[in-house]
């Protein structure tokens, strides 16, 4: 779809643009065909495809929502989670400091021999 944006190209151009064979790209186009998300014409041999902007525009729409809605159950979980780590820090016996990572088994510590 990218290599569509701003311009029609036939069947042949685009499939030349890729390491694909023309039927697979002619598959592909078919699909997008059958979504509503481009057209083809035909004029004499050659088939150009040519996006449609007002399916995007539609498909943006509809996405937009759900992405403000997402937005703001993310934004509520963040705020979830930052009350519990500030629950969990004030809490008695807790310490501010971070306790020291964790050495995974197979790590080798080198300065365990040194005090041989």
């Amino acid at each position: 779809m990218r290599e569509l944006k701003g311009e029609s190209l036939s069947v042949g151009e685009l499939a030349a643009r890729f390491t694909v064979g023309t039927p697979a790209i002619s598959k592909h186009l078919t699909v997008l065909e059958n979504a509503g998300l481009l057209s083809r014409s035909k004029e004499a041999q050659w088939r150009y495809c040519t996006l449609e902007g007002e399916s995007f525009a539609r498909i943006h729409e509809w996405l937009s929502h759900y992405a403000s809605l997402w937005a703001g159950r993310v934004a509520r979980i963040d705020d979830l989670l930052r009350d519990e780590l500030l629950d969990e820090s004030s809490a008695p016996g807790s310490t501010d400091a971070d306790p020291a990572p964790a050495q995974h088994p197979t790590e080798r510590n080198d300065h365990a021999d040194t005090d041989l």
